[in-house]
């Protein structure tokens, strides 16, 4: 148990968790195109969040240096492979 004063009864719980699947259910066979719509969106959006995480994440570590070291060393690895001109 918590130490806190707060207390969440596990029924109310499950009622809360019925009563918000029943409500996705009865509205996904109301509107079958809206639902399909409102899902495929959502995920859209979650994947997108994912890949803005991901992206913040790499500059946050380039400002960082660690991804700048690797950086810098992967572009002086390609500049050595260059072909030399005459």
């Amino acid at each position: 148990m918590c130490n806190s004063g707060h207390r969440i009864e596990t029924a109310n719980v499950i009622v809360l968790v019925r009563d918000t699947l029943k409500g996705i259910a009865e509205y996904a066979k109301t509107d079958k195109e809206a639902f399909k719509k409102s899902v495929l969106e959502l995920l859209a959006s979650q994947q997108t969040n994912k890949e803005i995480a991901a992206l913040q994440t790499t500059v946050e570590r380039y400002e960082n240096g660690s991804e700048r070291a690797k950086a810098s060393s992967s572009l002086w690895n390609a500049t050595l492979t260059l072909p030399r001109s005459p």
